[in-house]
Parts: C-alpha cells; structure tokens; sequence
C-alpha cells in the first residue's frame, strides 16, 4: 500500500526558503514563528466556509475563533490541516454518547480548536496524553528523535481551553498511551480520532484504544505522516491484519496529514 508523497506548492516552497534565510533563523521565539508563518498559511482555512451543517454566520463565528488561537497558543498543524479535521466532524452531528478522541496535545493549541468544533456540532472531546512529552523511546536510524518534547503541564492546556477553546465539551485523561489507551479502555464510540504523538510506538498504541470504540463511519487523522516509520506502519498490511479490521482508505492531505475512513461493516 502506498500513499502519493505530497510536495509543497511552488509558491509555497519559495515563500518557505525565503523566510527561512531572511526571517527564520533570526527569530528564536516559537509563538512569534508560528504568527509569522500565518502570513501564507492563513488562507488554507478556506474549506472552512464550505463546511455542511454551519450557517454562515457559525463558520464566520469559528473562523475567527481558530486564528485567535492560532495568535495565542502554539500548536503543531496547518490551517489547512485543522480545516480537514473540521470539514470531517461536520460531516454529520453527534448521536448519543459520540466522541472525538485526540492522543497528544501539546499546549492545548488543537484541542482549543476540536473543542470549539465538538460544541457545535455536540460531540464530546477526550484529550490523551502524557503531559511529558513525546516517550522517551529509540528512533528509527536516520529518523529525528522527538524524545521529551512536546512537554506541557495538564494546567497550561486546561488555561487555553477555559481561555480559547470550550472546556464544557472536554476532559483530559493523564498517562502513557499503553496505559490510559488500552482495549477496552475507551467506553464511549469515536466517531473521529487525531492521532498527533510523534512515534510509531504511540501510533499503534492509540489504535489499540480506538479501534474497539468505533463507529461505522469513523475517521480517524493521523498528523505524523511525514515520519517514516509512522508512515511505514499506517500503509503496512500487516498493521490492519493484526488489528483484525479491513485496510481503511487512505487519502494524504498534507506533506503530515493522512485521512483514515474506517468502514467497518
């Protein structure tokens, strides 16, 4: 199984190598980056005003939202990126008891955002994740180690939630992935899942929570594309085999972002 290796736009790229060697590497501050890049990122929220099930005003309303959030609070996606993950949970509202789940936060930057999305369309948000940072784990040869980053207090999540996001709509559950994602572990259905923790390791770990938890028309979103060996493991027939499930259909969005349609009869 493979999936199409997604270049970035020419115009993209050039604008991407031109604040790298002009602006870039001058700039130490992460936030300060992140609303430099919204510059040429910004409009991939495009599809966010085509969603389904929003009136006009609800997608002006969450529009404004989530470039707030992407001023104040770091995060490790696109606007494109978070645009897909909306257009999916707009797709139908919640039934009874429906979750998202999200495994890995960071400062709560995406989860700000799910949130705002679940209120809306009335599903409720999980958030999973160490609050260590990525395990401590030994990376592939020639793959980065993410070991230890990503580390933010369950505190600083909780703060931009309540700040930006709708905490109503959320809990946090604390813990390694092997321990909090177990079979059996999540109760209530996923109808999606973001999978965002940096190691094949963690990957299939969150699987092995989800999977059991499922709707028919699950969707589940996986931004650790760009690593191989998470790639290497999402595309392997081996992987679904053992999970005792058909190959979903994969659809790569992103250089990062890969989309999976479940379709479990």
């Amino acid at each position: 199984m493979r999936l199409d290796k997604i270049e970035r736009p020419p115009l993209e790229a050039a604008i991407h190598r031109l604040y790298t060697i002009c602006i870039g590497q001058y700039v130490a501050n992460r936030l300060t980056k992140q609303r430099l890049k919204l510059l040429w990122y910004a409009p991939g929220y495009w599809p966010i005003l085509f969603l389904p099930n929003l009136s006009l005003l609800r997608k002006f309303w969450l529009l404004a939202r989530l470039l707030r959030i992407d001023w104040k609070v770091l995060h490790g996606h696109t606007p494109y990126e978070c645009a897909m993950v909306c257009r999916a949970l707009a797709e139908r509202p919640s039934q009874l008891g429906e979750t998202m789940i999200e495994s890995g936060c960071w400062e709560g930057g995406s989860s700000a955002k799910w949130s705002l999305m679940c209120q809306v369309m009335g599903y409720h948000l999980i958030i999973y994740d160490s609050f260590e940072g990525v395990e401590v784990a030994a990376s592939p040869v020639g793959e980065y180690d993410y070991s230890g980053e990503y580390a933010a207090q369950e505190e600083v999540v909780w703060q931009n939630l309540k700040r930006y996001g709708a905490p109503d709509s959320c809990r946090t559950v604390k813990g390694w992935f092997c321990e909090t994602m177990g079979a059996g572990k999540i109760i209530n259905q996923v109808r999606l899942a973001y999978i965002d923790c940096d190691t094949a390791k963690g990957t299939k770990e969150a699987l092995t929570g989800i999977i059991p938890a499922m709707t028919k028309d699950c969707v589940i979103f996986s931004q650790d594309c760009h690593i191989p060996s998470v790639l290497r493991f999402l595309t392997n027939p081996s992987t679904w085999k053992d999970f005792k499930i058909p190959i979903p259909r994969m659809q790569r969005l992103e250089r990062r972002l890969v989309r999976l349609e479940m379709g479990i009869p």
